[in-house]
């Protein structure tokens, strides 16, 4: 019941502190049927309903009928907002470098341990950092393999990650593979993953740490393309004044970085997204609800591992 409650609550303040809207479908005006704006809403065709419906007709209580709940937190330009008719309140004119930015908390792409403490069923549920990026695809990022289009990464989308499969980790749903395999003739010079850069935020000199890969879409709509990152290096920790942003630095300056030829600040960078302040509020807010699970779930496990050693956490000595 208290988990219900606690779902119920996440979602109340979803809806209160976040744009949401589940990627939206880009318009064709040659497959759209007319308008029928005199119809009541769920009286209209359901391809009146998917062309010419607005985000606040399918993903709000506008009409108060159920409806589907999208638990993204979205910032984008106006140009994205017409293209697939989003709120305008989620317009963010200081997004720089990308066309939009959606975040949620997830738990695809994390492993549950269990086994903590000596207990076979003591275990460790997490919840996920998630950051989407739709960004101009006429931009050039720095992929480890241009020739690939698009694939998805993510765990948890199929069983297949339990198989004795030693390839598994190593390539996508798309059966590309990324670096080394088992094979002696596999190429030892070529880069593991698809892009080793970006999936991290940062603000001044502090890095926030890499993100994971989960998915990308180099062709995801005419002229825009999408990646996904799972992982702390996308949470919205941080809001104070410094910007925050994310950078692609240029693949060939890094190894060279790596090898000691040059310093740190002589790598280029081949690309920059900047993330507006109000976009990082709204999703800290989100972010800092839905982790309180995380919390418990940590405290809970502390707990379980002193008293498994029949111990207790030392407490500082108080100051006076």
């Amino acid at each position: 019941m208290e988990m219900l409650l606690g779902t119920w609550r996440v979602s109340v303040i979803v809806l209160l502190v976040s744009c949401v809207a589940t990627t939206a479908i880009a318009q064709d005006n040659k497959q759209a049927p007319p308008a029928r704006p005199d119809l009541q809403w769920d009286k209209r065709s359901y391809e009146d309903r998917l062309y010419n419906g607005r985000y606040e007709d399918r993903y709000t209580f506008k009409h108060g009928k159920p409806y589907t709940l999208d638990p993204w937190t979205w910032g984008y330009t106006k140009e994205f907002a017409e293209r697939f008719h989003m709120p305008e309140q989620c317009v963010e004119p200081d997004l720089k470098g990308a066309l939009a930015v959606a975040f949620r908390m997830t738990p695809l792409g994390v492993n549950t341990e269990c086994g903590m403490s000596g207990q076979a069923d003591n275990c460790w549920p997490q919840l996920n950092c998630q950051m989407d990026i739709y960004y101009d695809n006429r931009i050039e990022l720095p992929w480890n393999y241009p020739e690939i289009m698009r694939d998805n990464l993510m765990l948890g989308l199929h069983s297949g990650q339990y198989l004795q499969d030693p390839s598994f980790r190593s390539r996508g749903v798309g059966r590309h593979f990324y670096g080394r395999r088992d094979d002696k003739d596999q190429d030892k010079e070529k880069p593991m993953g698809a892009m080793n850069s970006g999936g991290g935020l940062r603000h001044g000199k502090y890095n926030q740490g890499g993100g994971v890969l989960a998915l990308f879409d180099r062709e995801y709509q005419p002229g825009i393309g999408l990646i996904s990152w799972i992982g702390n290096g996308v949470c919205p920790e941080y809001t104070g004044p410094d910007k925050v942003f994310m950078r692609f630095v240029n693949y060939d300056d890094f190894q060279k970085f790596r090898r000691g030829l040059i310093k740190e600040s002589d790598i280029r960078i081949d690309h920059r997204i900047d993330f507006p302040a109000t976009f990082l509020k709204r999703a800290k807010a989100v972010y800092d609800e839905q982790n309180k699970a995380n919390d418990e779930v940590m405290d809970r496990l502390l707990k379980g591992f002193f008293k498994s050693r029949n111990a207790v956490p030392s407490v500082p000595a108080e100051t006076h």
